[in-house]
C-alpha cells in the first residue's frame, strides 16, 4: 500500500475546505497548525485503504459493467440526456481527474458502500462497527460530485 504526495496534499485540502465552511471564511488560518490537517490527511487516507482491502479480502467487487453503467448515467457527463465522452473528459480534466483515476475512484466508492450496506444490514453490530459504519459514511462524501 502506497499513499501518494498529491492524494495526502488533496486530502489536507479537502480537510481545510471543510473547516473553513464549518468556521466561516473570515478565520485567520495562520494561528492554525496546518501539520495537523496533513496528518489528518494521512490518518484518512490510510484508514480508507484498510476499509477497501477488507472489503477485497471479503470478496466484494464492483463490476466493470457497472461502473460503464454508473458513468454512462452521470448526469454531469450527459449533453441533452445523452453520454458525452468529451464532456466527461472535460469535466474530469478540471477536476485533475483522468478517466482511469475517475473509474478507480468509483470502484472504491462502491466497495465502501457495499461494506456499508453489509455492516448495517446485518441485525448485530458492535461499537467498532458503529464506528466503521460512521468513518465509510463521512469518506463517501469526498468523492460525491
Amino acid at each position: 500500500m502506497s499513499i501518494d504526495e498529491i492524494a495526502i496534499e488533496s486530502e489536507a485540502q479537502r480537510i481545510t475546505q471543510e473547516l473553513l465552511s464549518s468556521l466561516g471564511a473570515q478565520i485567520d488560518l495562520s494561528s492554525i497548525d496546518t501539520t495537523q490537517f496533513r496528518d489528518q490527511a494521512i490518518n484518512n487516507l490510510v484508514e480508507r485503504e484498510l476499509l477497501i482491502q477488507t472489503a477485497l479480502e471479503n470478496g466484494m467487487l464492483i463490476s466493470s459493467d457497472t461502473l460503464d453503467r454508473d458513468i454512462a448515467l452521470t448526469t454531469d457527463f450527459q449533453v441533452d440526456g445523452v453520454f458525452s465522452n468529451v464532456r466527461a473528459q472535460a469535466l474530469l480534466a478540471s477536476f485533475g481527474m483522468t478517466p482511469a483515476s475517475y473509474r478507480a475512484s468509483l470502484q472504491q466508492q462502491g466497495l465502501l458502500n457495499q461494506m456499508l450496506t453489509a455492516y448495517s444490514t446485518s441485525s448485530f453490530a458492535t461499537r467498532h462497527e458503529l464506528e466503521n459504519i460512521a468513518r465509510i459514511m463521512k469518506k463517501n462524501e469526498i468523492f460525491d460530485m
